[in-house]
């Protein structure tokens, strides 16, 4: 019997991200993106708000559960340093829910990236040392 284990703590946000589609055998970028906002964030993962679960007639969701494709994460706002900040990714679960008065998809992700590279990224981000989510 595995122990219990509570969930990480959440931090509530409202982060516009880009949503890309990668197949790992090959680091090949699927063509397209969707745009997704990320309304909370923890050490091991994120939930999204998805308006459109498709990218090249792909689903973001089983596409990325099974491991043969990752979902990459990257800031909608441009930048020097943000085009450098990808996260790398893998689908957990997946909701449909009203956002805004829109009907939408919750998407709730892991992290792939290694925690080092993610507060590395963070770190550059920021220009200091990154503390624990």
């Amino acid at each position: 019997m595995m122990p219990f284990l509570p969930r990480d703590k959440r931090i509530q946000c409202s982060l516009p991200v880009w949503l890309s589609i990668q197949e790992k055998s090959s680091q090949q970028l699927l063509p397209g993106r969707v745009a997704a906002t990320m309304i909370n964030i923890s050490k091991s993962g994120a939930c999204l708000i998805v308006p459109n679960m498709f990218i090249a007639g792909e689903h973001l969701f089983f596409t990325t559960l099974n491991g043969s494709h990752s979902l990459l994460l990257q800031p909608q706002e441009s930048g020097k340093q943000l085009n450098k900040f990808l996260i790398s990714a893998r689908s957990v679960w997946m909701d449909s829910r009203e956002y805004l008065d829109q009907l939408t998809f919750m998407l709730g992700i892991c992290y792939t990236t290694t925690q080092k590279d993610l507060f590395d990224n963070i770190k550059h981000l920021k220009g200091k040392k990154p503390t624990n989510l």
